[in-house]
């Protein structure tokens, strides 16, 4: 008589899961064109351009970091990533490379602010509840929709309340440059931002977020025919050799506001981005030398950008200032764009 086999002892694998995100769509895509257009008038423009809206300051002490979740540190590594895709009309647009050049911790004006791949960022414009028009910047990324932009949390919401944390009316204005958008505007469908900086504004790893949008002016089209995307690449990774951050500053540290053009033309800094918290193995951030501010807020950190196709590793997301909102250093922070930036993504690309 054969023996029962003996039981085998029961394994928990634990699998890696992705972050929760929230979002909130345009139930009435006609009603929300309408209000758009009866918003977004060029005097509210203009006004909107002129209110870049307040970047959060560094409040990271190094103590006041969570703990990740028992046994996280011991999951693989969440990652995504795509590449550049460029307008369908590409032939027959000049192309924008990156100089050859040092380091450029000052920002300096993008040459060709209109010229792939630099007619892909643009100024996204809102309405914060209670407080009136504001704007920030943006980067259309590769996306299934073919209509998905890419910004800073604090550009969406404001960082609590949960659901009711939304602005409202986005539009985006691609190539934007002394109040002219060749791409005209586009108006948004859905709104997404990761859970925890919905509901507690957490700079560490949530200040990123994306918007699906759709045209203004029909004749367009999708965003990504139409100007292209940026690809991402999106790792726990903090050190990157060469980036490019770009935006459109207000002011900056330690210059006056008209060294920015008023947020007028589209600015650039370059240099290697290092882990912001070095010391802290929970505190991924990335941190470039850069003296960009207000209103450059969402734009993109990117790496490979003078190979003609740019990834996003990152976004503009805050600076270190005192209790007093001044700025203490020449740094601009991102947000580690790991596993919340992947969940954010991914829902994007679920339509």
């Amino acid at each position: 008589m054969t023996a029962p086999a003996a039981a085998q002892p029961a394994t928990n694998i634990q699998e890696p899961q992705l972050p929760e995100v929230i979002s909130e769509s345009v139930e009435d895509t006609t009603s929300q064109a309408r209000s758009v257009r009866q918003h977004w008038t060029p005097e509210r423009i203009k006004m909107a351009l002129a209110n870049p809206l307040k970047a959060p300051a560094n409040n990271h002490s190094g103590d006041d970091i969570p703990a990740e979740t028992p046994g996280a540190t011991n999951l693989p590594e969440i990652t995504a990533s795509a590449e550049a895709v460029l307008p369908k009309n590409q032939d027959a647009q000049a192309v924008a490379h990156a100089a050859k050049a040092a380091a450029v911790p000052k920002a300096k004006d993008v040459a060709a602010p209109q010229a792939w791949p630099n007619r892909v960022v643009g100024k996204l414009l809102f309405q914060v509840p209670g407080q009136g028009d504001a704007s920030c910047s943006a980067t259309v990324i590769a996306s299934k929709t073919k209509n998905a932009v890419w910004t800073a949390a604090h550009c969406l919401h404001k960082g609590s309340g949960g659901a009711k944390g939304f602005h409202k009316g986005f539009i985006f204005l691609p190539g934007y440059h002394e109040d002219t958008y060749p791409s005209g505007y586009w108006y948004h469908k859905r709104v997404i931002v990761p859970d925890t900086w919905a509901k507690s504004g957490d700079l560490r790893s949530s200040d990123m977020g994306a918007l699906v949008m759709a045209s203004g002016e029909p004749a367009y089209g999708n965003l990504q025919d139409e100007v292209g995307a940026w690809g991402y690449k999106f790792t726990t990774a903090t050190d990157h050799a060469d980036v490019h951050s770009l935006g459109y500053p207000s002011d900056g540290y330690g210059r006056p506001a008209k060294a920015f053009n008023y947020g007028s033309t589209m600015m650039y800094c370059r240099g290697k981005t290092i882990d912001a918290g070095n010391l802290n193995p929970l505190d991924n951030r990335l941190r470039l030398t850069c003296d960009m501010g207000h209103g450059s807020s969402g734009g993109p950190m990117a790496a490979a950008y003078g190979t003609g196709k740019p990834q996003i590793v990152g976004v503009n997301s805050h600076r270190d200032a005192d209790k007093n909102g001044k700025w203490t250093k020449p740094y601009m922070y991102s947000s580690n764009h790991g596993k919340t930036a992947v969940a954010v993504i991914d829902l994007v690309n679920k339509g």
